[in-house]
């Protein structure tokens, strides 16, 4: 896995992942283990450890000094791709370094997004314990943490959000709601959980949504889920 598939929801960069992989989990992974004077952590590894599970790793980088609010070229935080895979632990260092919960990347996508695709639910818990909103939408499909869960078929995370006050009647660009993101992907109890009486059914996009949290998820890890 290289951090060229922090490259966004769009294209990732063209490289072969075999070939970066072996070297970046070498550096990631052999970082903490020199003497006590420990050295700096350059930035990319330092996400590339929050991605992994490294927590020793992410503690020596904010030790070192790293910023708990950089962003990388995609304006992604550690917090972020912490969340994607629900690394729990290094989640709480970073919140406990002072960490914005909310930042929003060059998409507009919120840890809490992230943290929407997976089953989780103690991440997103963890989340919403500190804040994050669960309202808020990206800047490109107006797409909801709701939404994401929905469209992934995730019924625990789409019940802990509602019960933290998603709003169920959100449309996204093309006017389409969250049951119908679970519905078009064959999520029917999450669907039937979602249903609003008197809103129609009709799909617009067709699987569009299932689409677009792949990609999420492909540009993320670097391989189809």
């Amino acid at each position: 896995m290289s951090l060229a598939i922090l490259s966004g929801c769009g294209k990732a960069k063209e490289q072969n992942p075999e070939s970066t992989v072996v070297e970046t989990k070498t550096l990631v992974e052999e970082a903490p283990t020199q003497s006590s004077d420990k050295i700096a952590i350059p930035f990319d590894i330092a996400v590339q450890a929050a991605l992994e599970g490294h927590t020793a790793t992410v503690q020596q980088a904010l030790d070192k000094g790293t910023d708990p609010n950089q962003v990388d070229e995609n304006g992604r935080t550690m917090l972020m791709v912490a969340s994607f895979n629900g690394h729990r632990d290094i989640m709480e260092l970073l919140i406990k370094a002072g960490t914005h919960i909310d930042t929003q990347d060059a998409a507009g996508r919120t840890a809490l997004m992230f943290a929407s695709t997976g089953k989780d639910t103690d991440t997103v818990s963890l989340l919403l314990k500190h804040g994050a909103k669960v309202n808020l939408v990206d800047g490109e499909e107006h797409w909801s943490p709701l939404m994401f869960a929905a469209s992934e078929g995730n019924i625990e995370v789409v019940q802990l959000l509602l019960d933290q006050g998603a709003d169920i009647t959100h449309v996204d660009i093309d006017g389409e709601s969250s049951e119908l993101f679970a519905r078009n992907n064959g999520h029917i109890e999450v669907a039937d959980l979602l249903e609003i009486p008197g809103i129609s059914r009709t799909s617009i996009q067709g699987d569009r949504s299932r689409e677009i949290s792949i990609e999420l998820r492909t540009n993320i890890k670097g391989e189809e889920p």
